[in-house]
């Protein structure tokens, strides 16, 4: 859980949940974004890798929302882990994706930050830590 702002206009606690079913895929996760200083009127938004904007799709075990942090202050945004994610032939590499606006998600990976490496069983994105302001 981690508390985002601004991301759709509010101040929202985000809650993953990695072994979410997203339709029929089991374990795929995902993310619910849930407003805490909204009106009443404004429900709670779930997110997956079926969500618009958001790269790749939604697999079994790929655990989308295992890791949560934001980006800091200047940018507002929501950092998701998927720690089991298949890229390609390499089974559990991992993932991360991240957004400042619900609208254009952007997606890191091992394989892209390190061409060439093995990367199976990385589990890239199964932790994310939370920014910290420069003393």
């Amino acid at each position: 859980m981690t508390i985002v702002k601004n991301l759709h206009d509010q101040t929202s606690v985000a809650i993953g949940t990695p072994g979410d079913r997203v339709g029929i895929i089991e374990k795929a996760g995902s993310v619910t974004l849930v407003p805490i200083n909204a009106s009443p009127t404004l429900p709670a938004l779930r997110l997956s890798q079926y969500s618009p904007g958001i790269p790749d799709n939604a697999e079994t075990d790929d655990a989308f929302g295992t890791a949560l942090s934001y980006l800091p202050v200047s940018t507002e945004g929501l950092v998701v882990g998927a720690p089991h994610e298949t890229i390609g032939s390499n089974t559990w590499t991992g993932s991360v994706t991240y957004t400042r606006n619900l609208t254009t998600w952007s997606p890191l990976s091992l394989a892209y930050l390190s061409p060439g490496t093995s990367i199976s069983f990385a589990s890239f994105g199964g932790v994310l830590a939370q920014p910290t302001t420069a003393r």
